[in-house]
């Protein structure tokens, strides 16, 4: 089937199904004529998955500014170009499935800083440091850490991570490492009551960190649940909410 009419077969589709809420393109390239043609005729849509991209161009996704009602996007896209132009207004919750530049994180708070869920695979400490400045409403962040950018030494941990109103943390180490454990260590936990005053639920998973350190962290942070691997740690009951 040529590029043409693949472009077209999918044209043909959105035009007919005005009313989809959630479409998912993340078993193919997504051809940027599906992404004009979902803005142009099917405006009801909330959430949208748009997969793999290689080397875009420069705001290839402006016309999902169109989407006044979009909430979700998830993302799988190489490059270090800006996607977006314009502002996104009703996103809340973006999901990239693959490294982001720093140009890249730039370029989605310019268009969406109200977001209040982001979600990033193979994060490095530049980038969680920006995310930590920047994005001031985000009530959930999730990311993939990379032990090697992140515990170099002291200086790149959780203690460089600027004081933000995150609530609830996600923190996975790397499954595919040498190590059978990595991520963030004991020394980094210590840092997390200062960092994310807010916090109120925290998930460590294939992390180099003891049980004794997560029992220490749960004293520090009370009213936190604690998932850490296979073990919870509920909020303690007398603890002052957050």
């Amino acid at each position: 089937m040529t590029r043409e009419k693949y472009s077209s077969l999918g044209h043909d589709f959105f035009r007919r199904h005005p009313s989809l809420r959630r479409i998912s393109t993340c078993k193919t390239v997504t051809p940027v004529e599906w992404v004009e043609s979902i803005c142009q005729h099917c405006p009801e849509i909330t959430h949208l998955k748009l997969t793999i991209m290689v080397y875009p161009e420069e705001g290839v996704w402006e016309s999902l500014v169109q989407l006044s009602k979009l909430k979700y996007l998830s993302l799988r896209a190489s490059g270090d170009v800006r996607l977006f132009r314009g502002a996104m207004k009703s996103l809340e919750s973006v999901h990239l499935q693959t490294a982001p530049s720093l140009r890249v994180l730039g370029n989605l708070f310019d268009v969406g800083p109200q977001l209040s869920c982001l979600k990033i695979c193979h994060t490095s400490y530049n980038e969680i440091q920006f995310i930590c400045e920047k994005f001031a409403c985000l009530r959930r962040l999730e990311l993939y850490v990379d032990d090697k950018e992140l515990n170099v030494s002291d200086n790149i941990s959780i203690r460089s991570i600027h004081r933000n109103n995150v609530r609830c943390l996600t923190i996975l180490g790397r499954s595919d490492s040498l190590d059978s454990r990595s991520g963030i260590m004991n020394s980094d936990l210590v840092w997390i009551p200062e960092k994310f005053p807010l916090l109120n639920r925290l998930i460590i998973r294939d992390c180099s960190v003891s049980l004794a350190a997560i029992e220490r962290l749960h004293h520090s942070v009370p009213s936190c649940r604690i998932d850490y691997d296979n073990k919870r740690f509920y909020p303690i009951l007398d603890a002052p909410a957050r």
